[in-house]
């Protein structure tokens, strides 16, 4: 008997190890921008506002990258009834990335990461197809090497440069690494082949590391 429960546990884990790495690759980084007024001084109640409006149009954007333009506006008020009524379910997580009050308004960004397993499940289940779900992978990239100028700059070659990727959000930059998540059509293994042999002009790139959703580049401007 404490053999079979060793065995089952043995199973479980191997089942679990093999699981874990599927279910983070649902989960992608989205940056977005939410905007609230301000009624007299309640700036605390704007925050939230702001912050709800953000975590809306997060979601918003995941559901562009699962499903083409046309079928979300042909299917708006569904979506809108269905899935941005409850935003909250899709999103594990957030941090906000800043904030600034201009003109009555107050203006937040976010970084929230967005259940995009569970979204596209949704979609489903409402009758909206999914048409890019499976073609899209999110792989978060940390830059060392660059000041802040040359970061900019080397972000817009990057994406120049290595086609697969079909957008990129900024997470941090903290001294000279910075932290990126890019959504590629390809593996993070044939990202990290296509970045070793891209020609990215003024900067240098070695890739240091990588994991299954993960990369690690020391870039060097020439």
């Amino acid at each position: 008997m404490v053999r079979l429960i060793k065995s089952f546990c043995m199973m479980f884990l191997i089942v679990a190890a093999m699981t874990l790495p599927a279910i983070s690759q649902e989960l992608k980084i989205v940056a977005s921008e939410g905007v609230a007024a301000i009624q007299g001084n309640a700036r605390d109640i704007a925050r939230g506002a702001a912050i709800e409006d953000a975590q809306k149009r997060a979601v918003e954007q995941a559901i562009g990258i699962l499903i083409d333009s046309q079928t979300q506006v042909e299917n708006y008020q569904l979506i809108s009834d269905k899935i941005l009524s409850q935003t909250k379910v899709y999103i594990k997580r957030y941090t906000v990335a800043g904030e600034n009050a201009d003109s009555g308004l107050l203006r937040v960004s976010i970084n929230a990461e967005i259940a995009f397993g569970r979204l596209a499940d949704d979609l489903s289940g409402i009758g909206i197809p999914i048409s890019r779900a499976q073609k899209l992978r999110s792989v978060n990239i940390t830059i060392t090497g660059l000041n802040k100028t040359q970061f900019a700059k080397f972000k817009d070659a990057l994406l120049n440069q290595i086609r697969s990727i079909k957008d990129m959000h900024e997470r941090s930059f903290i001294g000279s690494a910075a932290k990126i998540s890019v959504d590629s059509k390809n593996s993070t293994q044939t990202l990290s082949d296509e970045i070793r042999i891209g020609d990215f002009g003024a900067f240098s790139v070695e890739v240091m590391g990588s994991t299954a959703n993960s990369l690690e580049l020391k870039v060097t401007a020439k």
